[in-house]
C-alpha cells in the first residue's frame, strides 16, 4: 500500500481552479499539482527557483528575464515552455479583469491599476518569449512581484487543461509532485508523479476530505481517521497533546474588526462611534477567543 497522508479541510472545495476560486482549500491542492516560477524559501519567505532556474533584473526593475528549467513535462506529457508561461500569463490577466472571479484579488496584486500614476496602466503590461527565456515587463518598480509569483495562484498550468475562455477543464495539471487522481467535490486524491525531476517524496497519495465542524475534525483525529487537519478549535489543543497529537501553531494573520454603517442616524455621530469602540474589551476577546500569539491591533496593516 502507498504511504497516505489524510488530510481534513475546514471546507469543502467547490473549485480546483485557482483562477475562479480563491479560498485556502483549493490553493492547498492546487499547490500539489502546480509548480510556480519561483516557489517562497519554507524558512525565509524569500523567492527561490522553481520552475524558473534563474532570473535577472533591469537596472530601472521593470523587466525582469527568466530562464526556465529545462526538459520538464506537465503530467499530461505536454512539454513545459515558454509558450505555457505566455499561455498562463493570458489567463491571469482574464482572471483580473473578471469581476465575477472569487481568486481576483490575488492577480489584481501585479495585474490592476492600483498604485499606477494615471489609474489605468498594470503593474505588469507585457510577458512574452525572447531568445527562449520568458520576459515580464512591468510599468514601475515593485519590490512585491516576485514574492506575488509565489502564491499558489501563480501555479503554471498545463495549456491542455485550460479551456477556450482560460479556465480549467476539469481540474489542474501541473509539473508538480502529485497528480489528481480523483475529485468529487467533497474529497480528492493525489497520487505521487513518477514524471516529477525533482526527489520521490515520502509520502506517495494524499486525501483531502472536507470536514467542516472544527469539533467533528477534532474527533477523527483522535480516532485516526485522518492524520492532520487545520483550524483547531481553543478548547481542543490540550486535548490533542494529551493524546500524542503534534500541533503546529502559526503566527495569526488576520485583523478582525467592527465596520459601521454611516447611513444610520445614529451611528453618524463620531461621538457614538467612539462610545462603541471604548465599550468593547479588545484585550479580553483577545485572550478569550483567539489564539495564543494573537495581539490588539494597533492599525489596519496585519
Amino acid at each position: 500500500h502507498p504511504v497516505t497522508f489524510r488530510f481534513a479541510n475546514a471546507a469543502e472545495t467547490s473549485s480546483l481552479d485557482v483562477g475562479t476560486s480563491g479560498t485556502l482549500e483549493t490553493a492547498r491542492i492546487s499547490a500539489q499539482i502546480l509548480e510556480p516560477l519561483v516557489r517562497a524559501n519554507i524558512n525565509t519567505g524569500e523567492p527561490e527557483a522553481s520552475l524558473a532556474s534563474d532570473w535577472s533584473v533591469s537596472d530601472d526593475y521593470r523587466t525582469y528575464t527568466f530562464t526556465l528549467v529545462s526538459g520538464v513535462k506537465f503530467q499530461d506529457g505536454t512539454d513545459f515552455n515558454v509558450a505555457a508561461v505566455v499561455k498562463n500569463y493570458q489567463r491571469w490577466v482574464s482572471v483580473s479583469q473578471d469581476t465575477a472571479s472569487n481568486s481576483h484579488i490575488e492577480y489584481l496584486q501585479i495585474l490592476s491599476s492600483l498604485n499606477s500614476k494615471d489609474g489605468k496602466t498594470p503593474l505588469v503590461t507585457d510577458c512574452q518569449e525572447h531568445e527562449g527565456k520568458v520576459i515580464f515587463t512591468l510599468s514601475r518598480p515593485s519590490a512585491s512581484f516576485l514574492r506575488a509569483l509565489t502564491q499558489p495562484a501563480f501555479g503554471i498550468c498545463a495549456p491542455s487543461a485550460l479551456t477556450k475562455n482560460l479556465s480549467l477543464k476539469k481540474f489542474p495539471v501541473g509539473t508538480g509532485a502529485y497528480t489528481m487522481t480523483s475529485w468529487d467535490g467533497r474529497a480528492a486524491q493525489l497520487d505521487y508523479y513518477t514524471g516529477f525531476r525533482g526527489d520521490k517524496p515520502t509520502v506517495e497519495r494524499i486525501i483531502f476530505t472536507a470536514i467542516p465542524d472544527a469539533e467533528k475534525r477534532f474527533v477523527a483525529m483522535l480516532n485516526d481517521e485522518v492524520d492532520g487537519y487545520d483550524l483547531v478549535g481553543g478548547d481542543n489543543y490540550v486535548e490533542l497533546a494529551r493524546h500524542g497529537k503534534l500541533t503546529q501553531p502559526r503566527d495569526p494573520y488576520s485583523i478582525c474588526y467592527i465596520s459601521f454603517n454611516l447611513q444610520n442616524k445614529i451611528l453618524s455621530s463620531r461621538e457614538m462611534r467612539s462610545a462603541i469602540a471604548h465599550a468593547v474589551d479588545r484585550n479580553f476577546l483577545v485572550k478569550k477567543y483567539f489564539p495564543q500569539g494573537t495581539n490588539v491591533a494597533v492599525d489596519f496593516l496585519p
